[in-house]
């Protein structure tokens, strides 16, 4: 057989049994001695039931972004004093020379088991957040927090790998994080601002050209006040009063119950003017007044409620004076409300509650589309996790606005029935 013996089959089982079996012992040995560790990292982390998305960072954020660091021992013994680097630096791994750096005005923390909080500290040379826990219990988990910041600026996007290194019993293990770093999406902002000012002076040009009666001054104070409304009931009563004790209650946020007055009071204003571009109209004086009162002048917010309100002013336009009426017509936005009521065309008993929530709705989905994908990428420097955002925020807020703008029908009838009387 030469120098080397061919192992008989019964043999090499035996074997190999043998060096499994040793291998379950050395690693039941292991977790005996220090259990074992999971470890889950998320950069950015926040957003409350919103969850940003995950492993991407908008240059030009101010306010710098959190890292978790989450820790589970899945093992069966405790681990003791055991020691978290968080690396607020990274290494490019493509793209330009870019980093992150510690945002030292903001303490690392720890959350233990049970809610209560524990300060890390940074090293600074290192460029990283530390952290110690004394012992971590089976089935434990801590989280350990610490912030970032972001360029001011990157050319173009770049991906950086954030180093995690946990020590304990002398032994180390290390867990990498990849995050991109990418320049805001400016080009998304002009595009809304070029469609929104198109399409809305399109309306005016074709009211202008008497395609549809034009707004009167009534118009105009009718639409302002009713705004101002708007504003009194988000930035005093619901925001103050309402709101906090509301979105307490599971899914009533997503489903944007708070929304009904401001619903109703849009439904008013459409009912009562009944011509292209109310809600638009409506949705900026609201927009202006809430900046000038709360939130500061800023113009690149003033496409948003075009953005939001545009596509219902276009269903008005389809509908015409036909809106809020049984009668199934088109187009009919010169018509009076008595030749309205002559026209010999098919009537559908709740076409005006379906006005009210296609109203609500294309109110409620553009609003909720153009926040994600435009406006808090851009201002806020955000980007929310896509399948939340989409899932349960756009579709169930649409829905919600589609129910409270038909609810609103009847009430803003009542309404109308008594300005005119």
């Amino acid at each position: 057989m030469g120098k080397y013996e061919v192992i008989k089959p019964l043999e090499f089982v035996l074997l190999l049994a043998v060096l499994l079996g040793s291998a379950n012992v050395l690693l039941n040995s292991a977790m005996a001695q220090g259990g074992v560790l999971t470890i889950d990292v998320i950069a950015p982390i926040g957003g409350g039931i919103r969850p940003y998305e995950d492993g991407v960072m908008i240059a030009g954020r101010t306010q710098g972004y959190n890292v978790l660091i989450q820790i589970t021992n899945v093992g069966n013994e405790s681990l003791k004093n055991v020691e978290i680097y968080g690396d607020a630096y990274g290494d490019v791994v493509e793209g330009p020379e870019v980093h992150l750096s510690p945002r030292l005005t903001s303490t690392p923390n720890i959350v233990t088991p049970n809610e209560s909080r524990i300060n890390g500290a940074w090293l600074e040379q290192e460029n990283m957040a530390y952290f110690k826990i004394d012992e971590i219990k089976p089935g434990e988990t801590w989280k350990c927090y610490y912030s970032v910041n972001v360029p001011q600026s990157v050319p173009e996007e770049a991906k950086i790998k954030l180093t995690i290194k946990i020590a304990f019993d002398g032994n180390e293990q290390i867990q990498y994080k990849y995050v991109k770093i990418v320049p805001p999406p400016m080009w998304r902002e002009w595009l809304v601002i070029g469609l929104t000012a198109v399409t809305f002076g399109s309306l005016i040009f074709i009211g202008k050209r008497g395609w549809f009666k034009f707004y009167t001054n009534v118009d105009l104070v009718t639409i302002s006040m009713l705004a101002a409304a708007q504003v009194v009931w988000v930035q005093i009563i619901g925001r103050q009063l309402v709101f906090p004790a509301l979105n307490r209650i599971p899914l009533t946020y997503n489903f944007a119950v708070g929304d009904f007055p401001y619903i109703l009071l849009l439904i008013t204003a459409v009912m009562l003017v009944r011509k292209p571009g109310t809600v638009s109209l409506t949705l900026f004086v609201y927009n202006i007044v809430s900046e000038i009162g709360w939130y500061g002048l800023n113009p690149l917010w003033w496409a948003y409620p075009f953005a939001e309100g545009l596509p219902a002013d276009l269903y008005l336009l389809i509908r015409g004076r036909a809106t809020f009426t049984e009668k199934l017509s088109f187009f009919k936005v010169r018509a009076e409300q008595v030749e309205i009521e002559k026209l010999e065309v098919p009537t559908i008993s709740f076409l005006p509650l379906i006005d009210g929530a296609m109203i609500g709705f294309l109110r409620g989905f553009f609003m909720q589309l153009s926040l994600y994908l435009v406006f808090y990428p851009n201002l806020f420097h955000i980007y929310y996790a896509w399948g939340y955002a989409f899932w349960w925020m756009t579709i169930p807020w649409s829905i919600g606005n589609a129910i409270e703008g038909a609810i609103s029908v009847p009430i803003a009838k009542k309404i109308e029935e008594a300005v005119q009387y």
